[in-house]
C-alpha cells in the first residue's frame, strides 16, 4: 500500500475552515467536535496524516499541491462546472 497526500497533519476543523474559506464564506467554521471530552470511543481518531514514505522512497513521489491550495483547486472546478 502507498498513501498519497501532503505528509502534513490536517483536523477536521481545519479541513472544513479551508473549504468555507474556499466558498467565499464570512461566517465562522464551527464543528462541533470536542477532541478530548466527548470521544465516543477512546480509538476514535480525529486527525489524519498520510505517511508518505513510501511514496517518496518507490515512486520519487513529492507533493506539489498544499491542502489549502488543493481544496481551493476542487472547489473553483466543482463550482465551474
Amino acid at each position: 500500500m502507498i498513501n498519497v497526500g501532503t505528509g502534513v497533519m490536517a483536523t477536521i476543523n481545519d479541513v472544513a475552515s479551508l473549504i468555507g474559506n474556499a466558498l467565499g464564506s464570512k461566517s465562522p467554521t464551527i464543528v462541533h467536535a470536542d477532541y478530548d471530552s466527548k470521544r465516543p470511543r477512546d480509538i476514535e481518531v480525529y486527525t489524519r496524516v498520510a505517511d508518505i514514505t513510501r511514496a517518496r522512497e518507490w515512486l520519487q513521489y513529492e507533493p506539489r499541491v498544499s491542502l489549502q491550495s488543493g481544496i481551493k483547486r476542487y472547489v473553483d472546478w466543482y463550482l465551474r462546472r
